[in-house]
């Protein structure tokens, strides 16, 4: 996966995560409660996953870049959480 395709796939399912949050008008993540915010991490790991699964990359680093991006099994420690931890601690006003 080039940079390029990875930075699309992440734009891609971060847009699709924040809009559906917005459409349901979920709380933001800044002050989110650590129920409402590991919903949020599995929900955007759904999402990318999805989006994941229907690419055909035949690379032999493609489970590690999976996990990188998703988090190994249930603990979700991957760049999607680390964004979404990010959101949850940003001191500005700004919404996506």
């Amino acid at each position: 996966m080039t940079p390029v395709e990875k930075g699309a796939l992440l734009h891609e399912s971060l847009y699709e995560f924040f809009s559906a949050r917005r459409e349901r008008n979920a709380p933001p993540l800044k002050g989110a409660s650590p129920a409402d915010f590991e919903q949020a991490v599995r929900e955007l790991v759904a999402i990318t996953t999805v989006k994941m699964e229907s690419l055909d990359i035949p690379d032999v680093f493609w489970n590690i870049e999976r996990e990188l991006i998703l988090g190994k099994g249930d603990s979700g420690e991957g760049l999607l959480r680390r964004f979404l931890e990010n959101e949850r601690g940003r001191d500005d006003a700004m919404e996506p």
